[in-house]
């Protein structure tokens, strides 16, 4: 049995999503329009071929979701990283 699982996407938490985006156009990567998620991250994807990076910032005014006793929130993870920095925040295995 193989257990190695590839690379899905890089997470990249940044405070300025459109400037990020900018960036990796004037670099010559094809950047996705923003997308918004009901748990209060946006975010743009950098497509690579066979993995991708996600540049994700907080929304505007977004509601997010506390972590609680067993339970993840993401939008919470994201918040709390952009308080302390900027950068790679994840790297994300694919599963099957």
């Amino acid at each position: 049995m193989n257990s190695t699982r590839p690379l899905d996407h890089l997470v990249l938490s940044v405070h300025d999503l459109d400037a990020a985006g900018a960036f990796y156009q004037r670099l010559g990567f094809l950047v996705g329009a923003r997308n918004r998620h009901p748990w209060g991250t946006e975010n743009r994807i950098v497509q690579f071929d066979g993995a991708f990076l996600e540049l994700i910032t907080v929304g505007e005014g977004a509601d997010i979701v506390p972590h609680q006793k067993g339970v993840f929130s993401f939008g919470a993870f994201v918040r709390d990283y952009l308080s302390a920095r900027e950068g790679f925040a994840m790297l994300v295995l694919a599963s099957s």
